[in-house]
């Protein structure tokens, strides 16, 4: 495509030829649209039509779309097994997002035996496309698998990005507060959970009012204090944290 488009702009090609180029260009993305709007509307059998034409000529962003409409329950024909096939057909031609989809079949052992570092393989691959969704997956994977000195280091790329989420954020700060692979570090575990609590997660805000408050007495105490009260009031809020931070103000009652 790249070559046409060249002879295109060198005017080595005619201009009548040029239109119908472009205009195959745009039925082409047209009919990936159209594909996913049908998606959209729940009207799978279409977009199976519309998707099937381009996947079968190797078209990694319709085998995508092809093995998540497998992948997708309330589709009649819904299928794991299909699913991993065309989600691996668009993995082996490199598409981002097929190879986290088949990561998450092996580390989940989704039809194929479970392998966790098949599935990081996979995700690192997509990793270095820039796929944000990659970064997030192999943190919360690290973390779990106790592997603090890789989930720290994917925490960091993402925040660093400026994707950075509440949760990302708590991650670090709880990393950073426990000295996990790393010295424990107060301040940079306050900092972490004021990022996490400033943007609404009940439990840096916890974390940072216990952190202030100590007895009630110390002076930082009224920023810890405001830090547990938005806690309390936020909607998300468990009732173990809730009980935990009621507790804590009870004390200063008495």
């Amino acid at each position: 495509m790249k070559k046409f488009l060249n002879k295109i702009l060198q005017r080595k090609i005619h201009p009548a030829s040029a239109t119908l180029f472009v205009i195959a260009i745009l039925i082409h993305n047209y009919t990936k649209d159209e594909g996913m709007d049908a998606y959209k509307d729940k009207r799978y059998d279409l977009a199976h039509k519309v998707w099937m034409a381009s996947a079968e000529k190797d078209d990694a962003l319709a085998q995508y779309n092809i093995g998540m409409l497998y992948n997708t329950q309330s589709f009649h024909l819904s299928s794991k097994e299909k699913a991993y096939k065309w989600y691996k057909k668009s993995a082996n031609l490199g598409y981002a997002p097929a190879l986290l989809s088949l990561g998450d079949f092996y580390q989940n052992g989704i039809v194929v035996d479970k392998n966790t570092a098949k599935a990081i393989e996979l995700y690192k691959k997509s990793a270095k496309q820039e796929n944000p969704d990659s970064f997030g997956v192999l943190a919360e994977l690290y973390f779990q698998e106790k592997d603090y000195k890789n989930a720290k280091k994917w925490l960091i790329k993402i925040n660093r990005r400026g994707d950075g989420t509440a949760y990302t954020f708590y991650k670090l700060g709880y990393i950073y507060e426990n000295g996990f692979d790393v010295k424990i570090n107060k301040n940079k575990a306050i900092q972490m959970y004021e990022s996490a609590a400033e943007r609404g997660f009940f439990k840096a805000q916890f974390k940072l009012g216990k952190f202030y408050y100590k007895d009630g007495k110390h002076p930082a105490s009224v920023k810890g204090k405001k830090w547990l009260n938005k806690a309390l009031k936020n909607p998300k809020i468990d009732t173990e944290t809730k009980t935990h931070i009621e507790n804590i103000l009870k004390i200063e009652n008495k």
